[in-house]
């Protein structure tokens, strides 16, 4: 009951993570020019996850009689490769792939003097798709806009035994959808890419999943305690990007 995760998740989870190194290395070979309407350029993003108490993302407690359990907002990371398609001068589609990492430190103490820190770790892919909306600033600078949806993938259930109690998150299924939305801005070069500095917020429609503690004193069932709580699985986080231009084309010369 404690786990729930099956071999077709686990060879999902295999598949991603190699889909994700296998797509790092195709800009390699797209250094260039300036990308045009209707062209496709590649890039990478990172992501580094701010706790908040955004969206009732904050800090949560559970409490009985004896037990207390303090979850803190939540603090990781999240990369990838990013696509880029323009359709208009103005308009833009953008998806991909990430890997996401988010830990909840979490805290437990009992009144017979158990006072302990653990950081529950949970991870997670994300494949956005987005609409970009960007306003030029100047010569090489612009504004973007970013709104869509991520399709978010779980591929296990998330269990930390300790000597007496145990933290389980069971996501409510293994692929959610979320909203996005970013703001930020973009330094455009002829032949060095894009650079991109920026902010999201990440949140799921509805809760990501439900978390548990399982407290059981002396290995046995005399004192079994369960306490649950919903987790919302909304974050924050300060973005990086960096996107390769096209690579230009050299004409070839006619000999006569």
């Amino acid at each position: 009951m404690l786990d729930r995760s099956s071999g077709l998740k686990h060879r999902i989870e295999k598949v991603l993570s190699y889909s994700i190194l296998f797509l790092l290395f195709i800009p390699l070979n797209s250094i260039g020019q300036e990308h045009k309407k209707g062209e496709t350029i590649f890039g990478f993003e990172v992501k580094g996850i701010i706790p908040s108490s955004i969206l009732n993302a904050g800090e949560i407690n559970l409490t009985n009689d004896s037990i207390t359990v303090n979850i803190n907002p939540e603090y990781g990371y999240s990369f990838g490769m990013i696509i880029r398609h323009n359709f208009t001068k103005m308009f833009t589609l953008e998806t991909g792939l990430h890997l996401t990492k988010r830990v909840f430190p979490v805290t437990f103490k009992h009144t017979k003097g158990i006072d302990e820190l653990s950081n529950v770790e949970m991870i997670s892919y994300e494949i956005p798709i987005q609409w970009l909306l960007y306003i030029q600033l100047g010569e090489q600078m612009y504004m973007n806009t970013i709104l869509g949806i991520s399709l978010d993938i779980y591929p296990s259930d998330v269990t930390i035994t300790k000597e007496s109690y145990a933290y389980i998150i069971i996501p409510k299924s293994w692929i959610q959808t979320s909203l996005l939305a970013s703001v930020g801005f973009e330094y455009r070069t002829k032949k060095s890419g894009y650079y991109y500095l920026g902010a999201s917020i990440h949140t799921p429609f509805g809760d990501m999943g439900d978390f548990y503690l399982s407290y059981y004193h002396d290995n046995s069932q005399s004192e079994f305690v369960t306490l649950d709580t919903k987790l919302t699985g909304t974050y924050l986080s300060a973005d990086f990007r960096y996107f390769f231009n096209k690579k230009a084309k050299k004409k070839k010369e006619i000999i006569y």
